[in-house]
């Protein structure tokens, strides 16, 4: 049988834990383009500050399914005494995806894994073949290809053309975004989530006496991690309706908090659950939910490592951080910095904050119908795939297979990791994209060598 030609477009978790599961499990050929190079890493990786952490523990940690101390076990060869439910530096977990990709090239058979330091700009189908385009000018031939991009970028939350790149830093993960903000300025965090959180420690590693501010629709900050390990919760049976789903969790935690427990309990006994909930529920309920109750659910589901929770409220108590809640209504640049007017939630006046930098904390995008990445405006374009109807990446089936615009899944090309959060919601850590890559891996030993579609 001929081994299949497999393209994975993307180098950090997702096209990682895909890589390692075809080449371990199918015997295809892989080739994965990053157009940073910096494989497994990832945006998510990417940092080499060690103030910025893993949210989950090390034991959870692995990129391998049958071997789910791997990571910790990584950890603790290379000297780091890490217990089990350590929150390992992000820094670290790059090293490790980078080496068992490395690892798995060099002890698998002849040409099971290729790296591509380059940037893929197109795809086109044949009448066997995906044909990808590259930004070198080469191009390379598969039987099928799967889109591993990860997050896009920010979007910008105003139209900041008028500040420059000095004033508005667009993202605090661009090498060397962070370098030039000095000790005495005042900054602006638009946004308070989790990179609000890595952010702010970054700024505050050395002594600072200029002041933080990070403002935010509603002001939520990311809840922490429990210090304890998870209780076993029951939650069998699931109310279909959306309301009735939040009021039963609500009060699964306040009977867990009540019995000595936490609530964490109950949203990690909801994570298995989410997804096959997610894909019962019509689009009507999926918007409602993205409406309504997103921002509470992301700041309970998406939590802060216990230690930077900690530091996140020895800032706020010392006054070197300040968050708010409101929307902003101008941003005009002024001599030594920017003036802000804001107004806060709640409120009918507005407000006024002058500080020498903004930086864009608001958090990776999902909206591949404004992205303007190369190659996804090609596929868009040419109708290979459609956004999904949330607006939450692209539209894929239960298989992940990408959805054409006609409404047609194609067993050639498939999407993985936080740009199918629209089909699955729950897909952008890495127990539920490891476990996706698995399925994914799967799916293509049991199907045809030549696809039909």
């Amino acid at each position: 049988m001929k081994r299949q030609r497999i393209v994975i477009i993307g180098g950090g978790f997702s096209g990682a834990a895909l890589a390692l599961e075809l080449v371990n499990t199918t015997g295809a050929r892989v080739t994965v383009i990053d157009r940073y190079g910096g494989f497994g890493r990832g945006l998510a990786y990417s940092t080499q500050n060690f103030a910025h952490l893993l949210n989950v523990h090390a034991e959870r940690m692995s990129v391998l399914p049958d071997a789910p101390d791997d990571f910790w076990n990584w950890l603790r060869e290379r000297g780091h005494n890490a217990p089990r439910d350590a929150y390992a530096p992000r820094a670290l977990y790059g090293d490790y995806l980078g080496e068992r990709l490395r690892v798995t090239g060099h002890f698998a058979a002849p040409d099971s894994l290729k790296l591509v330091h380059d940037e893929a700009v197109s795809c086109h189908l044949t009448a066997k073949l995906v044909h990808i385009g590259l930004a070198s000018g080469k191009t390379i031939a598969a039987d099928r290809a799967i889109l591993a991009l990860g997050n896009l970028a920010a979007a910008a939350p105003f139209d900041a053309s008028a500040l420059g790149a000095t004033r508005f830093i667009a993202s605090p993960w661009d090498a060397g975004a962070l370098a030039n903000v000095a000790p005495q300025e005042d900054v602006l965090l638009i946004g308070a989530g989790l990179t609000m959180v890595d952010t702010a420690l970054a700024l505050t590693r050395a002594p600072r006496t200029g002041k933080l501010y990070a403002l935010s629709r509603r002001g939520l900050l990311p809840r922490p991690q429990p210090e304890r390990h998870a209780a076993a919760i029951d939650l069998e049976r699931l109310p279909a309706e959306l309301s009735e789903l939040l009021g039963m969790l609500r009060k699964k935690a306040r009977a867990a908090i009540a019995g000595g427990g936490q609530w964490q309990d109950v949203m990690n006994a909801m994570r298995p659950k989410t997804q096959p909930l997610w894909r019962r529920w019509p689009l009507e309920t999926r918007r409602r939910f993205l409406r309504h109750a997103r921002i509470w659910w992301d700041v309970h589901r998406h939590r802060a490592a216990p230690g930077a929770a900690g530091e996140i409220e020895a800032l706020q108590r010392s006054g070197a951080l300040t968050v708010l809640a409101g929307r902003i209504e101008s941003v005009l640049p002024t001599g030594d910095g920017v003036r802000v007017t804001w107004r806060p939630r709640g409120a009918r006046a507005s407000q006024t904050l002058n500080a020498a930098r903004i930086v864009n904390c608001t958090g990776a995008s999902a909206d591949v119908a404004r992205c303007e990445d190369a190659l996804i405006r090609q596929i868009l374009a040419d109708g290979i795939a459609r956004p999904d109807a949330t607006g939450l990446g692209f539209d894929v089936n239960a298989g992940s297979e990408l959805i054409d615009a006609r409404g047609a899944p194609s067993s050639r090309l498939h999407a993985i990791g936080p740009l199918t959060q629209g089909s699955f919601w729950e897909i952008t850590a890495v127990p539920e994209i490891r476990r996706r890559a698995h399925e994914i891996a799967q799916s293509i030993v049991h199907a045809s060598v030549t696809p039909q579609s």
